[in-house]
């Protein structure tokens, strides 16, 4: 059995027949590009799986970004191929079969070297994608199933969107490894998913800080009889969450996976099992097999076979990646972390105005320039909250935040409105985020946030 989807299951033999057709009905293009609405459901997955059978570069997008962030992205990438998507407003396409478009001329030709392109999460303006090759999804795959060491009899489930480097990757490895996805759109936090959870075989769960929060709870109440793995990445997790999941982990038995990863890099670099060494609890563990890493001044550097192409932002950014591997110098992460004497990896820090919510990568000055308009405004922020800072009392403050979380891809409870004196300024000009923070940190009563019992995932 290769994947079960809506109660159906789908063996390798079936689910290849299902590949090689939709290839040769609308694939096979040299350098065609594929743009797919990744829906958690079986014609994601045969789309998606169809680009290793043909020369095509797939693009995925998030298939609840909204019409006119679809509109920009198709403009930008020009896809031959839509899929998944129900209505598309477009001269440039027509729609072959329901929620299946193809471009009336022919789009613009890529490079065939570039297997996929995952759009970097957190933007709210130009869709910007990490152009990614086969070769490095392979090696990426392969080392996770070693360190995990997934076989035939693993089976996991789609806790995670597909269009998340993390989630397409749990995808990628349990396939690779012979194993199984269940795949369903339904939330980790609703019954029906936690339901097949405990009855559908899952033996690996995959999830990020705020899923495991959440489910706290829930696991404590009741252990799914089959899940033996439970894996970590996407942000930190609070030490003490991360406690209780490996006192539970080890009291059925199971094994619990701290990871550290970037889209830069296919999503994962490192792992290791809490359960084998709780000693290490808030480390991110070794790097996966053919990865190296490295400290420079603070920032933790990767070699890996994984490493992007670079970055795109339109077709015909795809055209001029050179066709082939990048250097094989280090990759500079823009995390601060140190090693230890074992090879362990502490991720203590961000060196760039970028925060991690939810797995995903925020920009805080993209939120600034959302806010352009709204008067002298300042954003700081963590892994744990974004602070808009603003001058003055706000009579729209929870309108504020709701607005700029949603443009975001957040719930309004990850952001929060502190009304300051005024917004501390370098000799030129500039911001001065260190004395934003301190003057923050000492107005904590100042601050406006949606309640906490209004705490939703992202829309």
């Amino acid at each position: 059995m290769a994947v079960v989807a809506d109660g159906e299951a789908v063996t390798y033999g079936a689910l290849g027949a299902l590949v090689h057709e939709f290839a040769r009905r609308h694939l096979g293009q040299e350098g065609a590009r594929v743009l797919i609405a990744a829906e958690s459901d079986l014609r994601t997955v045969v789309a998606y799986l169809a680009s290793f059978v043909t020369p095509t570069t797939v693009i995925l997008v998030d298939p609840l970004s909204g019409p006119q962030s679809l509109t920009r992205t198709v403009d930008a990438y020009e896809p031959h191929v839509v899929v998944g998507v129900p209505s598309l407003e477009h001269t440039r396409y027509r729609e072959a079969e329901p929620g299946h478009w193809v471009r009336r001329e022919d789009g613009a030709t890529g490079t065939a070297s570039t297997k996929l392109i995952l759009l970097t999460s957190g933007s709210m303006g130009v869709p910007k994608g990490v152009a990614l090759d086969e070769p490095g999804l392979r090696a990426n795959a392969l080392g996770i199933i070693d360190r995990l060491e997934l076989d035939t009899r693993s089976r996991s489930i789609t806790s995670l969107p597909l269009h998340y480097a993390f989630g397409l990757s749990v995808l990628h490895s349990h396939l690779a490894a012979g194993g199984s996805l269940v795949v369903t759109k339904e939330r980790p936090t609703s019954r029906k998913f936690w339901n097949t959870l405990s009855t559908g075989g899952v033996t690996h769960l995959a999830g990020v800080s705020f899923m495991y929060e959440l489910l706290q709870d829930r696991f404590a109440g009741h252990w799914p009889q089959t899940l033996r793995q439970l894996s970590h990445s996407g942000g930190r997790l609070a030490p003490e969450v991360t406690r209780r999941y490996l006192d539970l982990a080890q009291r059925h038995e199971a094994q619990f996976f701290l990871m550290y990863g970037q889209t830069e890099l296919m999503t994962r670099v490192s792992a290791f099992d809490l359960t084998r060494r709780p000693d290490k609890l808030g480390s991110v563990g070794l790097p996966l097999a053919g990865i190296e890493v490295a400290c420079d001044e603070g920032e933790l550097l990767v070699r890996s076979p994984s490493v992007m192409q670079g970055y795109v932002d339109s077709a015909e950014a795809i055209r001029s990646l050179e066709d082939g591997r990048p250097g094989q110098g280090f990759h500079r992460t823009g995390d601060l972390a140190t090693i230890d004497d074992e090879g362990f990896i502490w991720i203590t820090g961000r060196l760039s105005r970028t925060v991690k919510q939810f797995g995903k990568r925020i920009s805080l000055d993209e939120i600034e320039t959302y806010l352009r308009h709204e008067g002298d405004v300042a954003v700081i922020g963590s892994d744990s909250e974004i602070v808009i800072c603003v001058t003055g009392p706000r009579s729209d403050a929870n309108e504020l935040i709701t607005r700029t979380a949603r443009a975001a891809g957040l719930p309004a409870s990850s952001m929060s409105l502190a009304s300051v004196p005024d917004i501390p300024r370098t000799n030129r000009g500039k911001v001065d985020y260190p004395a934003l923070a301190a003057l923050v940190a000492a107005r904590p009563r100042s601050a406006q946030r949606v309640a906490r019992d209004q705490r939703r995932e992202p829309a």
